[in-house]
């Protein structure tokens, strides 16, 4: 958004950020800002439950310069520890929309991707997320429980209308109790009942330097992955489809560094300069 130092609104073209005439101005309107500028819309429900923190969300991200939007919705349920808070949930996106300025909403039926995923954040910053991620959205050939959330038919929409949601539908529920927190756990259960082309298991660990390790995993194509930031010399990743390492050397080196208390310390010749005109130099 643009404010000249009247504190009046411009319309968002560089034709208007200098010496600009009275056409850049803007009225301040609601339909205006969601018009010419991007912009978030969220609809929140919260309630306290013997389960925790229920939460059910729809997000619409409007983006006016591409005219396009994404209607992001989610459940998750969390869960206050001493030193952390563990969060279950599912979310789901649906791209290339439409943003209806008259009565404030994106309308979208492409589904992008949708996950289902734990997560504990500590107090003093330590992020640790395991993710399972379907493409594509949900068909027949989907994994059960992508299936069930689908077929509960659950409408976000309601946040919209202002009427309270009872309870989160028991396919969510159900979904949420096979998510762990552990690899070996999860790996173990994505081979069993997730073990489709579309599906991929994520592991991220964000350490308290803000450094992020991350190792994806896809058991259809018995692929591994590892992003490093201890790999920044090395193209940034491993794979075990690189014809150098292995399987099992992939997901090793990631599982050492994906651990609550690891921080990454990089000697001065793990650290690469970036030129965003000639790429990696000094390297």
């Amino acid at each position: 958004m643009h404010i000249s130092n009247n504190g009046e609104m411009l319309i968002d073209s560089s034709d208007c950020w200098l010496n600009f005439s009275n056409l850049c101005k803007l009225e301040p309107t609601i339909q205006n800002i969601f018009q010419h500028y991007d912009t978030d819309i969220y609809d929140h429900y919260t309630k306290e439950t013997s389960r925790g923190t229920e939460v059910v969300m729809r997000a619409d991200f409007i983006y006016r310069g591409l005219n396009t939007c994404v209607i992001g919705n989610y459940v998750h349920i969390s869960e206050t520890l001493s030193n952390s808070v563990i969060e279950k949930g599912y979310s789901k996106f649906t791209e290339d929309g439409y943003f209806d300025t008259a009565d404030l909403t994106c309308y979208a039926y492409n589904q992008d991707f949708d996950t289902m995923y734990v997560e504990e954040q500590n107090t003093n910053g330590e992020i640790i997320t395991l993710t399972i991620l379907q493409l594509a959205g949900t068909d027949w050939d989907s994994p059960d429980n992508f299936k069930s959330i689908q077929d509960s038919n659950f409408d976000w929409d309601t946040l919209d209308d202002g009427e309270n949601i009872e309870q989160i539908p028991a396919e969510f529920i159900n979904a949420f109790i096979d998510l762990k927190l552990s690899w070996a756990e999860m790996k173990t259960v994505v081979d069993a009942n997730y073990n489709n082309s579309d599906i991929g298991l994520w592991f991220q660990y964000l350490d308290r330097n803000l450094f992020r390790t991350q190792l994806l995993y896809s058991p259809y194509y018995e692929l591994a992955v590892c992003f490093s930031p201890d790999l920044f010399a090395d193209g940034g990743s491993w794979s075990s489809e690189d014809g150098v390492h292995t399987f099992d050397e992939v997901e090793n080196f990631c599982l050492e560094r994906i651990e609550f208390g690891k921080i990454t310390d990089l000697t001065e010749d793990q650290i690469v300069n970036i030129s965003p005109y000639r790429g990696v130099i000094d390297g």
